[in-house]
Order: structure tokens, then C-alpha cells, then sequence
């Protein structure tokens, strides 16, 4: 007979406790009857962005599989099943993010491939098994911001579920010795660091590059005749939107005076952001929710940033790039940089002003040099093969 005055009820994630009508929400070990299941060494699980859509390093890797009619059985978590089928290869396996049942494709999956911490299901008592292998690919390179270790008022939770992510690690992806410093210096890890270059920069050598435009502008509803300004810039910690007010419509036309053209301005806010988009999206087209950043980065031709290290995925195209932060000093003490942005090839502007004057200005030999000398010195490896080489990797562990 139920006790009304205390029971628990027991969920895939948590148990509740009732005591005296008070609701009590305690953690379960979600895996617990999982961790006998038997591995399946031609399953691989994706996750992009905690569940997000279709994209990223994950993404490109899935896609070389499929190019090379692998009989591996991909399976990607994502938060809703119903509403992203449409934006995956019908061949690739959709679960809900937040079930029993994505610990259940981890639990029986060979590789698992990660472009961010595997943070909900560590919590929920997720635990690799010996035979498993965990690739890390992250989801930035030569990013100028501070992130993880390098953030000194990183929370403690975060860190401790971090430290428990790497340490499941077995290769990280990289394409630079910047990268690779980075991941010794502030990613609690010291396992191998793999220089493939990152999946999703394949796309810049793509030859298939028409077919990605007509994709595009046909999705954001972009004349065929109008070059694309993209203005892509990260968050901020205290959700501070005000340093996003660029002035399109002057950027427009000293982008037409200077290099001719007709320019359409499409914006693309970060995740942790993408709820201002309607807020800042005025005389300019909303690309939030465009499912894959690397695909407006390719077909764009020019883009305005500010801390993102899309900058640096962009500048393989070798088209220009403006930096846009009118709160350098401001995200500098609060967030910090890993190194100065001054030593950029982008030009920099603290106000509209600036900007308007750095593209009348602009001297295109003196950037591609710059540029060039910017790749050299950090050793930059990308040409167009990673996923190949992100694939190769996988099936030479599984054999």
C-alpha cells in the first residue's frame, strides 16, 4: 500500500522523493542497468553542441562515412528527433538527447565523437568501457578567447565534470601548434593530440561549392546576384548585447564602394546568444538558425566578427575579415584573450566609425601576407583531407 506521506518516484534521470507533499528531485544513476550491454564496434554516437543541429566537426566526419558507404551504424543525439530529421542523411540514426535511451547508444557504442563536454551524462553516471574510444574534436581552433583552465573564474562544477571528460579522452583533434598548446596547457589532458586539421574546414576545398550557395541562398531567401556579409559574433558572459550594433546599411555601401557589388547582410549569433537575434536582426537577414555556420562561412565574402574563431576558419578562404568589438577592454579582464588581438591579421574597430574607415582602407596584398605569416606561425595544417584522416583514425582503432 502507497504511503502518502512518503514515496519515491523513480524517472529515467531522477528520483522524487514525496515527503509530507514536500518534492524532493534527486539524481539517479541513469547507466547503472546499462553497463552490462555489449558493445557494438561499428556504432558510432555524435554529439554537436550538447544536442544542437547538424554540423560542426561531427558533422563532416558523418558525412565521410556515408561518402564512403561505410557499414558503420551512425547515431547522432539531438535535443528534438521530430523537428532536425529533415536537416540529417535519412541514413543516420536520430535519438533524443535527454532519454534513457541516448545513454543506451553510448552505453554500445565503439567510438563516440564530441565536439563539447559530455557533462549531462557523466552527472547521470555514464562510464566508458574498456574497448571504447572517445574523440574529442572541439568545435574552435586558434581561438583568441579564453576557455576552460585559461578562465580564471571558471566555475567549479564545470571544472570538475571537465577534468572527468578528459580524462575518458583518447585523441583530440587538432590542426596547429597553437591548438595543441592550448589542449596541454588548459584542458586537464594529457593523452594524444592528433594533427588531422579540423573536419569541418574541409569544406573551404570543396568542389562542390555552386551547389552549397544555391543551398544557402535559397534557405535564407537571398538574391542569387547579392555577395553576403556575414556578421558572426560570440556572447557574452553577462548576456550584454549592446556591443553588437553594428551599422549595417553604412557597412553595406562602403563594402559596394570599395569592392562593387551588391551585399546582403546576414546575421549569425552564437548559441549562448540566439535568443537576441529578432532584437538585432534589423536590415539584416536571420542566419542563427541556419543548422551549419561552415556552410555561410563558405559561400560569404566577407566577414564581421569580434572574439569567434570562425575568424579563423574564414581567413583559409583568404577573404577579408573586419573585427568589430567596441568592448575589447571590458571582455579582455572579464573573459581574458590567449593572445593579443592586435597580432591578427583583421583589422580592428572599436565603434562604427572605425569600421567604416578600415574598409575604405583596406589593403587586400597587405592582409593575404599577413595572413599567411599569421597560418605559418602557428603551424596551421588544413588541406581539406581531416575527415578522411578523422575516419582513417577511427577504423584503424577498431580493427
Amino acid at each position: 500500500m502507497l504511503n502518502k506521506n512518503f514515496f519515491i518516484e523513480s524517472k529515467d534521470f531522477y528520483n522524487i522523493i514525496h515527503i509530507l507533499g514536500i518534492k524532493l528531485k534527486v539524481r539517479a544513476n541513469a547507466y547503472k542497468k546499462l553497463a552490462n550491454l555489449k558493445i557494438n564496434n561499428k556504432k558510432i554516437v555524435f554529439i554537436n553542441y550538447f544536442g544542437k543541429s547538424y554540423g560542426c566537426n561531427p558533422k563532416y566526419i558523418t558525412e565521410e562515412f556515408l561518402r564512403q558507404n561505410s557499414d558503420y551504424e551512425l547515431v547522432w543525439l539531438v535535443i528534438d528527433p521530430k523537428n532536425e530529421k529533415n536537416n540529417f542523411p535519412k541514413s543516420v540514426k536520430l535519438v533524443p538527447y535527454y532519454s534513457l535511451e541516448a545513454m543506451e547508444e553510448l552505453a554500445t557504442a565503439g567510438v563516440w565523437v564530441d565536439n563539447m563536454r559530455k557533462v549531462f551524462f557523466w552527472k547521470h553516471g555514464l562510464k566508458k568501457k574498456k574497448g571504447q574510444i572517445y574523440i574529442q574534436t572541439w568545435h574552435g581552433s586558434l581561438g583568441i578567447k579564453n576557455i576552460e583552465g585559461d578562465i580564471k573564474n571558471e566555475s567549479r562544477s564545470w571544472r570538475k565534470w571537465a577534468k572527468v571528460d578528459s580524462a575518458n579522452i583518447d585523441y583530440i583533434l587538432s590542426n596547429s601548434r597553437f591548438d595543441d598548446e592550448l589542449f596541454k596547457r588548459c584542458f586537464w589532458y594529457s593523452g594524444p593530440i592528433v594533427r588531422t586539421g579540423h573536419p569541418r574546414n574541409d569544406i573551404f576545398f570543396s568542389p562542390n561549392m555552386e551547389q552549397i550557395k544555391t543551398k544557402v541562398y535559397s534557405a535564407l531567401n537571398i538574391p542569387q546576384n547579392s555577395k553576403i556579409i556575414l556578421y558572426a559574433p560570440t556572447f557574452r558572459d553577462d548576456g550584454d548585447i549592446s556591443c553588437l550594433n553594428v551599422d549595417f546599411s553604412n557597412v553595406q555601401k562602403a563594402l559596394s564602394e570599395k569592392f562593387g557589388g551588391e551585399y546582403s547582410v546576414v546575421l549569425r549569433l552564437h548559441p549562448n546568444a540566439a535568443q537576441y537575434a529578432e532584437e538585432i536582426c534589423q536590415n539584416a537577414v536571420n542566419g542563427t538558425e541556419y543548422p551549419d555556420i561552415q556552410e555561410l562561412l563558405a559561400v560569404s565574402e566577407i566577414l564581421i566578427s569580434d572574439y569567434s574563431s570562425c575568424m579563423f576558419d574564414f581567413m583559409l578562404t583568404k577573404r577579408p575579415v573586419f573585427i568589430y568589438a567596441t568592448d575589447i577592454h571590458k571582455y579582455k579582464l572579464e573573459r581574458g584573450f590567449a593572445y593579443p588581438l592586435e597580432t591578427t591579421p583583421f583589422p580592428i574597430a572599436s565603434d562604427n566609425t572605425e569600421l567604416i574607415e578600415n574598409i575604405k582602407n583596406f589593403d587586400n596584398n597587405k592582409y593575404l601576407e599577413d595572413a599567411n605569416k599569421f597560418l605559418n606561425f602557428w603551424d596551421c595544417t588544413e588541406s581539406g583531407n581531416s575527415s578522411k584522416q578523422t575516419l582513417e583514425l577511427i577504423k584503424g582503432k577498431q580493427c
